[in-house]
C-alpha cells in the first residue's frame, strides 16, 4: 500500500494557472494572449491533454494554435495532428494566418486555395490529400 501511495507517477497536483504574458516564438506580433490564454498554452505545454472549453468568441483557436506553437518552439514537439470538422477548417486557417508570423509549415488538408487565395473546403481528393500528409 505504501509503494503504491508514493509511487511519484501517482503523486500529482495541480498547478497554480500562470497567467503572466508568455512570448512564443513563431507567432505574429499581431496577437497578444490573455492570462487566461497564457495559462491553457502552460497547462497543455506541460499535460499534452486537456480540454479547450472556453466560452464562445474567447480565443479557443488561438489558445490551441499558440499552445502548439509553443511547443514546438521550445523543441518538445516538431509535429502537431488537429482534426477540425469542415465547417471550421477555413476558419483555422484564416486564424493560423494571423496567428503565425510564417504558414511554411502549416498543412490543411481538405482545403483548396485558389490563386486569388480564396479557400474552399473539398473533401474528395483523398488520393491528393493522402499524398499531403505521407509526404508531410
Amino acid at each position: 500500500m505504501q509503494a503504491k501511495a508514493g509511487d511519484p507517477s501517482k503523486l500529482r497536483f495541480r498547478q497554480p494557472d500562470d497567467e503572466s504574458p508568455l512570448v512564443i516564438a513563431g507567432m505574429s506580433g499581431d496577437i497578444t494572449l490573455h492570462g487566461y490564454q497564457n495559462a491553457f498554452v502552460r497547462r497543455m505545454s506541460r499535460n499534452f491533454e486537456g480540454i479547450n472549453g472556453h466560452g464562445v468568441g474567447l480565443g479557443k483557436t488561438f489558445a490551441a494554435l499558440s499552445a502548439i506553437q509553443y511547443v514546438q518552439s521550445i523543441g518538445v514537439k516538431n509535429k502537431t495532428f488537429i482534426v477540425v470538422p469542415n465547417s471550421v477548417l477555413s476558419n483555422w486557417r484564416k486564424e493560423a494566418t494571423r496567428a503565425y508570423a510564417s504558414m511554411d509549415d502549416a498543412l490543411f488538408i481538405g482545403l483548396r486555395v485558389d490563386k486569388n487565395g480564396k479557400a474552399t473546403v473539398s473533401s474528395s481528393n483523398f488520393d491528393a490529400d493522402l499524398v499531403s500528409v505521407m509526404e508531410n
